[in-house]
């Protein structure tokens, strides 16, 4: 329908009336049937997602009828335009005094949701958070304060929800609301049910329907009359809502179309999901306190209470028959707090002297210039492995590695330490690997004369051949061939030799290095103990007696606490705590050692237990993440030493004894019920369950015991000690929300600039004439008087809207000029909360 411009006196001469937008006004109880739906429809969406992801408890009928009685009040509440801060304040005041009336249930409620929230989290990722205390209830009283609970914080969305549509037509904002309640679960890729989600992707979709009249560009502001414009909730028809119906149709079509179950990621597209979720190297601070997923440090502090789902890390399939540590990571430097990599300097000296030969295949380098092929107990194996749920930028891999033509690209040495992934953004999900085993001798003399070119010497060079008779074994194990002997060597051999003596010094003095203040404390220790290396004929002796002594003294627990601030991690745990898990036993052994005077060092990865006997895929699971000391013989390079309570100490042959895997087809049947939890009582001296599927009929069977720290019964609210992540992302929440409205403001002014520069100037003057009417409305809102256009800059604005001739630049910069007058005086008068809101929420200037 059309209207016909307002004619003055002929003798005036003609004149041109304020332009109207040329939609009629939809009656009022249309509107508010079409903003009731709309409503009601995003908060069964985006709370059907939020309750469904985390499975809560809640009487779904008292809270749909709380959203419908929500939606119809608020329609109500945003449409009518008399007295409707005196109903907003009533409204408020019903709310609040609601909340009181409830107080316990609902607090009780937000408690509980909070703990099983973190607790979803920790299922999904391992991350070492800590529940809150709250006292048990019954299942009936637990649904009832969760249902009280999502009732008051529902009204409060559809609060914001109504102002947002409503009142501001605001897209986007709808879009960030219901969409930081989908986020929360699926940042972590814990999915709601499909019903849930299809009823959010509807809500979404009539947001971008309905656009026309819900938000967008107000090309010319007309405040009462029969007419609405462009972005007015006045322009809302029930009639409007069968659109739904289309849109719920394509929903239900592609969703029959394209199943879940038949539903299939691309690898790239995998890999680039994996690598997200995953994170970035981040200091095991923001991993969590399970070892085997850092590739920088391993930070000590935080080692709290530990606690496993059985969900699958890693899929291996090798001919090895027996045990194998793969090694994720090794930390070089102890400070008391961490585990970390050698500083630049040593690194770079490490690298120089090397040339060229890589330490992660020494044993097999060592085998293949002075082993021979006919060693006893040498075998060769291969190795693949998939990584499932570990962090893919971690590499696992055996030692003994065999060495290759040239060292694969996919894979990066640090240092001399461990291998990680030469993709750093998304990682290594596949691998294979060809390593050995052998019972390597413990001393590079031994090695050498028992090698062919060693035997050979012996014979025609008897002379050069050092004596050992009463030599001790320590001085054995540093011996290296003279310069007459390396003369009489191949190239090869010779300088090999060379390189692994200057090696074998660098490690002597890097790896036996400690604190000053805590090297004296451990040295008593070892002194009082009878520990020293002179009172051992090897090595390998002096490392079981001291491995002996710290599991006389401390016992196996998963749930220790975490250490005190500013204490040293070792001094604590062996003197004070003495109750620990795999992770306190490495550490402090392989600082015992240090303090001894011999070279070891800490590593962390997965374990493949013993036990199995057929080919092909083995699930391992989290609680077969590991920690354990490394030791260095020059006969063998690195080898790793069990120093846990229950594993056996098996120098070369690496089997801890933990309990069997079975292999299993699919990563699948490691996976646990979600009903199962801990055990009341398991004795601390047990090691850590390895089991990849636990018996339905045992729920306590991979258990732990609940310490001193623990907050609740249950194995998943035993999540650690880990509180400071918990309250710094409490304090992230204002920064999010700040963030998010400071990003829309940063949108929406850029959307509004672009607007105000097209070409077209008589476009351009009219987007600019729109804001300008809505700086006008609220600054008459908030303050006493505003003035509005002056007659010359009317005149400019009917040009823009009814003339064919285009407004010129200076002409469009006057209104710029004017409407940027506006804007500063708001910003300078408004008082500063008001302010605040017209720049971030309402973002006029």
């Amino acid at each position: 329908m059309r209207t016909k411009p307002n004619l003055p006196a002929p003798s005036s001469g003609l004149s041109l009336d304020k332009p109207r937008m040329l939609v009629r006004a939809a009656p009022f109880f249309s509107q508010f049937l079409f903003f009731t739906v709309l409503l009601f429809l995003g908060t069964a969406g985006t709370f059907g997602c939020f309750l469904t992801a985390f499975s809560f408890p809640v009487s779904l009928g008292f809270l749909a009828l709380t959203a419908l009685g929500g939606a119809v009040l608020f329609s109500l509440l945003y449409l009518q335009k008399k007295r409707r801060p005196l109903w907003t304040l009533a409204g408020l005041l019903l709310w609040c005094g609601l909340l009181l009336f409830f107080y316990q249930d609902a607090f009780y409620g937000l408690l509980r949701a909070i703990n099983e929230v973190i607790t979803a989290y920790v299922e999904k990722t391992g991350l070492g958070l800590t529940t809150i205390p709250v006292a048990r209830t019954t299942p009936k009283q637990l649904e009832l304060a969760y249902s009280v609970f999502f009732a008051f914080l529902l009204s409060l969305f559809q609060w914001a929800l109504g102002w947002s549509l409503i009142r501001q037509g605001s897209i986007l904002s709808a879009f960030l609301l219901s969409g930081f309640f989908l986020a929360i679960p699926m940042v972590f890729s814990i999915l709601p049910h499909r019903a849930a989600i299809a009823l959010l992707l509807l809500f979404w979709a009539a947001l971008l329907l309905y656009r026309p009249f819900l938000g967008g560009p107000h090309s010319i502001a007309e405040e009462e009359g029969r007419f609405s414009l462009s972005g007015s909730a006045s322009g809302a028809r029930v009639s409007s809502l069968l659109l739904l119906v289309s849109a719920a149709f394509l929903i239900v079509l592609l969703s029959s179309v394209f199943p879940k179950t038949e539903y299939e990621r691309s690898e790239t597209v995998d890999r680039v999901r994996s690598g997200l979720l995953n994170g970035f190297d981040f200091p095991s601070f923001f991993q969590g306190n399970n070892p085997g997923g850092s590739t920088s440090q391993v930070s000590l502090e935080f080692s709290g209470d530990r606690s496993y789902t059985g969900k699958t890390m890693l899929r291996v399939n090798t001919s090895k028959l027996g045990s194998d540590y793969l090694k994720g990571f090794a930390g070089s430097v102890y400070d008391g707090k961490s585990w970390t990599l050698l500083p630049e300097e040593d690194a770079a000296q490490l690298s120089s002297l090397l040339e060229g030969e890589r330490v992660q295949v020494l044993p097999g380098r060592l085998h293949e210039l002075l082993g021979g092929y006919s060693s006893s107990g040498y075998a060769e194996y291969s190795l693949s492995v998939q990584n499932v749920g570990a962090n893919p930028r971690c590499v696992y891999l055996p030692y003994g590695l065999l060495p290759g033509e040239a060292p694969d690209p996919e894979f990066k040495d640090v240092d001399d330490a461990f291998t990680k992934a030469g993709n750093s953004v998304f990682g290594l999900k596949e691998y294979q690997v060809q390593a050995m085993t052998e019972e390597a001798p413990d001393s590079f003399y031994s090695r050498f004369f028992l090698s062919v070119p060693g035997a050979a010497l012996h014979e025609s060079h008897p002379e050069l051949i050092p004596d050992t008779t009463g030599v001790e074994g320590s001085e054995l194990e540093s011996w290296f061939p003279s310069s007459p002997l390396l003369e009489l060597l191949s190239e090869p051999v010779s300088e090999f030799s060379q390189t692994f003596q200057k090696y074998t010094d660098f490690v002597y003095s890097r790896y036996t290095q400690l604190p000053v203040e805590l090297y004296p404390v451990l040295r008593n220790y070892l002194e009082e103990h009878g520990l020293l290396p002179e009172y051992f004929d090897s090595t390998q002796e002096l490392a079981s007696a001291i491995i002996g002594q710290v599991q006389s003294e401390c016992a196996y627990t998963l749930t220790p606490g975490r250490p005190p601030a500013g204490r040293d991690f070792v001094e604590y745990f062996l003197f004070e705590n003495t109750e620990g898990y795999c992770v306190h036993f490495a550490t402090t052994v392989t600082v015992l050692l240090r303090a001894a005077g011999v070279p070891a060092r800490y590593a962390e990865g997965y374990v493949i237990p013993p036990g199995y006997t057929q080919e092909g895929w083995i699930d391992i699971p989290d609680s077969n993440a590991h920690a354990w000391t490394e030791l260095y013989l020059t006969g063998a390079g690195w080898v790793p030493i069990e120093a846990t309570p229950g594993q056996n100490f098996s120098l070369h042959e690496s089997q801890p004894e933990l309990s069997a895997v079975s292999p299993s087809p699919s990563p699948e049947s490691s996976m646990p019920s979600s009903s199962e939890e801990s055990s009341p009582s398991q004795p601390a001296s047990s090691a850590p369950s390895a089991t990849s599927a636990p018996d339905p009929a045992d729920p306590e069977r991979g258990s732990s015991t609940p310490g001193r720290n623990s907050v609740e019964p249950s194995a998943l609210a035993k999540t650690g000690s880990s509180g400071l992540l918990l309250f710094l992302g409490i304090l992230s929440v204002p920064f999010v929300l700040f963030l998010l409205l400071f990003l829309q403001r940063k949108i929406r002014l850029s959307i509004r600039r672009k607007r105000c520069s097209l070409r077209d100037r008589n476009r351009a003057a009219l987007h600019r004439y729109a804001h300008i009417k809505k700086l006008i409305l609220y600054g008459n809102k908030f303050l006493t008087h505003v003035s509005g256009l002056s007659e010359e800059l009317e005149e400019l604005v009917m040009k823009a809207r009814f003339s064919q001739h285009m407004l010129t630049s200076e002409e469009l910069g006057a209104i710029a000029d004017f409407e940027k007058q506006l804007e500063n005086l708001l910003e300078e008068r408004l008082f500063p909360p008001l302010c605040l809101y017209c720049k971030y929420i309402l973002v006029l200037f």
